[in-house]
């Protein structure tokens, strides 16, 4: 899942959507948990994440399996053993063959966000109670963004993709 940046209060953090949460942006002066992310784009085999660890750090075998655990525990890295997980990430080639990454990326972390059974007496209880626990969490973003640019950038026009159906997507 890709990581986004995130401004929020002053304070800058990595924000992982799939699992609803941040990290303090000093992360981003590890250079050796930078390197691990962009080695780790794709489905790798835990042995596979810790040796490379191992050799690129000199720590023993047994500590960079130690830390790959740490690290899924932390939700910086994600595993696909569970159904639910797999299947999030199923049709990511895919969406990216065609160009669509960023709406993979939108899709796949909305997809995520823990749901409440409303069907349950109690549901709504639970929801409000999800809602607090994530707000105490994470700080709330400032109610008006600054303009990125004063640039005004055309889109292309339109283009018709006839190769491809929707529900094949």
């Amino acid at each position: 899942m890709d990581l986004q940046l995130r401004r929020a209060g002053g304070r800058l953090y990595v924000h992982a959507p799939c699992g609803l949460r941040s990290y303090n942006a000093r992360l981003l002066h590890d250079e050796h948990l930078l390197s691990l992310l962009t080695n780790l784009r794709d489905w790798t085999p835990r042995s596979d994440a810790a040796a490379w660890i191992a050799g690129r750090t000199g720590v023993p075998a047994e500590a960079a399996h130690r830390e790959v655990g740490r690290l899924l525990d932390l939700g910086v890295l994600v595993d696909d053993r569970s159904p639910a997980r797999r299947e999030l990430f199923s049709g990511r080639d895919l969406w990216h063959r065609y160009g669509w990454a960023d709406a993979f990326g939108y899709q796949s972390a909305t997809d995520a966000i823990p749901r409440v059974d409303y069907s349950h007496q109690d549901g709504q209880r639970q929801d409000v109670a999800l809602m607090r626990a994530y707000t105490d969490r994470e700080e709330q973003p400032p109610l008006h963004m600054p303009p990125v640019s004063d640039r005004v950038v055309p889109l292309p026009p339109p283009c018709t993709v006839t190769e491809v159906r929707i529900a094949d997507v």
